[in-house]
């Protein structure tokens, strides 16, 4: 079972989306960071939205978890930070990283549905472009 995960981004509501479909394992998770992070770094800081409705196996180990709660947010907190997560195994995941990461995360929201993620980040429509693999590269 493969992974795929993709970087988009809204210049309008400066959101910046992450989808995850397939299997998810601690590497690609903790990876979808870093990748984010050096993206970040170019274009300045942004909300983030993750989405992992079409995840057909969350194998993150809760030392994943940990190990994101314990790095540096990918924006201040003026940024929202909105994970999508239908499943209860993956909203319990992250519900363990909101609680390890509180101290440096108060704008982070789990939430259901898209529906709710776009009300959460106050926007009612979104044009997610993705992010082609050159403009990566070119943020390492």
């Amino acid at each position: 079972m493969g992974v795929a995960v993709s970087l988009s981004f809204d210049e309008s509501s400066r959101v910046l989306l992450i989808t995850f479909n397939g299997e998810v394992r601690d590497e690609v998770f903790l990876d979808r960071y870093a990748e984010a992070k050096q993206w970040i770094s170019t274009h300045g800081y942004v909300s983030q939205l993750a989405d992992f409705r079409d995840v057909t196996a969350f194998r993150v180990t809760p030392s994943a978890i940990r190990e994101q709660a314990n790095r540096e947010p990918l924006a201040p907190d003026q940024y929202l930070r909105v994970v999508i997560a239908p499943q209860k195994l993956i909203y319990g995941m992250f519900r363990m990283l909101e609680i390890l990461g509180s101290e440096t995360r108060d704008r982070f929201y789990l939430v259901p549905t898209l529906e709710e993620a776009y009300e959460t980040l106050g926007i009612t429509r979104a044009h997610f472009k993705p992010i082609s693999p050159l403009e990566k590269r070119m943020c390492s």
